[in-house]
């Protein structure tokens, strides 16, 4: 089956509360914004388009970024809203002016900059053929579950995945269920999920890590030299 036409929304409206009071975002390594570097594989990937989300206080910077980052497959940045859910909403709704209803949609967060471009590809084929897919990977420490400071229990591990992005979906099913969806939600496959869909899991890697606190900028960084 020829990999589908697909597009891809870049979520980037977060507040990264976690990170210090600093954007993320707009954090420079080896000289450039973080955010460029996920533009970037997006870019290099068999996407058509991307929609950037952008925080409502940096919209100027990210449009820019997107502009220069993205080239021609920069579509549009909008203005993210007052949840993740929301504003992935608002990226929907500009996608849906300039492509259908049936077109396949990737969810992909801005701070994840290292995807390889080859895991859109992939994870875009799979929701072309069974509705959904969501990047993952195998949890591989050992959990526990904990109950006021104490372990009570040890969780069985053998079938339970670290979700990742991109997640891909059928633009007017992930539209729908994202409407119908808690703003509860913690990522974007848990929206089809409660209409009954089972999304298949597209194998991850390690290094599509997220950045969210400020010492993760020092593993992206090492990370960057070894890929170059």
């Amino acid at each position: 089956m020829p990999l589908p036409e697909y597009f891809v929304v870049i979520a980037a409206a977060g507040k990264s509360e976690r990170f210090g009071g600093k954007n993320k975002l707009l954090v420079r390594v080896l000289g450039k914004p973080l955010l460029s570097y996920t533009i970037e594989r997006v870019r290099k990937s068999s996407a058509k388009g991307f929609v950037l989300v952008s925080n409502s206080d940096f919209e100027d910077e990210y449009k820019s970024i997107a502009a220069q980052y993205g080239g021609e497959k920069f579509i549009k940045a909008v203005t993210g809203g007052a949840t993740r859910r929301m504003s992935v909403i608002n990226g929907l709704e500009a996608l849906v002016k300039f492509v259908s209803g049936d077109s396949i949609v990737l969810i992909h967060d801005g701070a994840r900059p290292l995807c390889p471009p080859e895991l859109f590809d992939l994870c875009a084929e799979k929701a072309q053929q069974s509705d959904a897919a969501v990047v993952a990977i195998p949890v591989a420490d050992t959990l526990k579950a904990v109950d006021n400071g104490k372990i009570v229990s040890t969780v069985e591990r053998s079938n339970l995945w670290r979700a990742q992005t991109p997640q891909g979906f059928k633009l007017d099913v992930i539209l729908k269920a994202l409407k119908q969806a808690p703003d509860s939600i913690t990522d974007d496959s848990q929206a089809v999920e409660a209409m009954g869909i089972k999304p298949v899991i597209v194998r991850g890697t390690a290094q599509n890590m997220k950045i969210t606190y400020p010492e993760d900028i020092k593993i992206f960084e090492a990370l960057l030299r070894l890929l170059a």
